[in-house]
């Protein structure tokens, strides 16, 4: 797919989500995802309507929230519990918050794009829907980074993933992994190109949390990685 054409498909995504409620926010500066809630089912109980792995814990856990900044230009849009942040259209690059309980197996849509067979099923990739293996409280970077990877590999929706690198980093005081990968999504309408994909992710207590920034690989990975590193740098987790 050439850029004219990705331009084209960018901006019809952004645009067809604007001209719908709920619609994209464009306003810049310092915003703040809240807490994720998810419910746990008893032992007694009957499963609950969201897919969540059976606990011996009743009630509720919740994340922490967390605080980021929108950069100049962007569009932003709170999907549930995850934020979704694009400039140009989301299938040409954006950023993307992702929280995941421990006993977490499904990331339930609500809120879903109105574009829902491309947005809400295809993009972005939901980490918990493809696990091979669970994350687990205090589980080190390293084997965080496999977890995340190894859902890649494993999802239906995309092919070809090739890892470029697995690094340490700091994110918000938390030590955490830095991921470069590339992959191509699946689509009987759609000739979708190349993607590369930062992914940054680490634990805290019970919960997994993921930053991650993708665009196409031509053109506007570079243009816009940059941009991505910055709101890394303004990420923070707010206590409870």
């Amino acid at each position: 797919m050439n850029r004219p054409a990705l331009v084209c498909f960018g901006a019809l995504a952004l645009a067809g989500t604007t001209a719908c409620t709920p619609s994209w926010n464009h306003d810049s500066g310092m915003r703040t995802l809240p807490a994720s809630y998810v419910s746990l089912a008893s032992t007694t109980a009957a499963p609950p309507k969201v897919d969540i792995a059976p606990s011996n814990d009743g009630g509720a856990v919740h994340s922490h929230p967390v605080s980021f900044v929108v950069p100049a230009g962007w569009h932003w849009f709170v999907r549930g519990d995850d934020l979704i942040t694009t400039r140009d259209g989301v299938f040409l690059q954006q950023i993307f918050i992702e929280r995941i309980q421990v006993d977490q197996v499904d990331q339930p849509v609500m809120g879903a794009f109105p574009l829902a067979v491309l947005s809400a099923k295809q993009w972005p990739v939901r980490t918990a829907k493809s696990l091979t293996k669970r994350f687990a409280a205090e589980m080190s970077p390293a084997d965080a980074a496999e977890v995340l990877l190894a859902s890649r590999r494993n999802d239906p929706g995309i092919t070809d993933v090739q890892v470029l690198d697995v690094v340490a980093r700091t994110i918000a005081g938390q030590q955490a992994f830095r991921a470069l990968f590339e992959f191509r999504l699946k689509g009987p309408l759609v000739d979708f190109p190349l993607y590369r994909s930062i992914y940054c992710g680490f634990m805290l207590g019970d919960w997994f949390y993921g930053i991650s920034y993708t665009a196409a690989a031509r053109y506007y990975f570079d243009r816009d990685a940059g941009t991505f590193e910055m709101f890394l740098e303004n990420i923070r987790i707010v206590d409870k």
